[in-house]
């Protein structure tokens, strides 16, 4: 028998808005740092996320290393 797939709940929603923005800011970051530079949307998007997971990575295992 087949579980229906479960909507995540209300807590879940939150957390991932949160992350969702923290990349967006830091992509925005990016962006600007580059000097307002169009056509480099996914590659601001995509290092906004590794800067977020080493972020998380780092304060979870109490080390303070930059990128």
């Amino acid at each position: 028998m087949q579980t229906p797939l479960s909507r995540p709940n209300q807590d879940t929603d939150a957390i991932l808005k949160l992350i969702q923005s923290e990349i967006a800011a830091a992509a925005y970051h990016l962006y600007l740092e580059r000097g307002s530079q169009n056509g480099h949307e996914l590659d601001d998007w995509i290092r906004a996320e590794q800067l977020l997971a080493h972020k998380l990575s780092c304060s979870a295992s109490g080390d303070s290393d930059d990128l």
